[in-house]
């Protein structure tokens, strides 16, 4: 689950527990973690500094 599906199934912020917005910043921090994670392979091209291929990473496509 995103970040923005969380916001989508659980509606406006303001009616939100504590425990929900927490869960709400764990999943942002996982999907700006994933973005850069998707840069880094786009950057290098999925190749590790040994030279071996590391594949698609998280399960995203890779970009053409």
């Amino acid at each position: 689950m995103t970040a923005a599906e969380f916001r989508a199934i659980h509606g406006d912020p303001t009616s939100w527990t504590s425990a929900d917005h927490e869960s709400y910043e764990h999943l942002a921090a996982i999907d700006a973690a994933a973005a850069r994670l998707a840069d880094v392979h786009v950057l290098t091209a999925g190749i590790t500094r040994s030279g071996k291929s590391v594949g698609p990473v998280l399960g995203l496509r890779e970009v053409s």
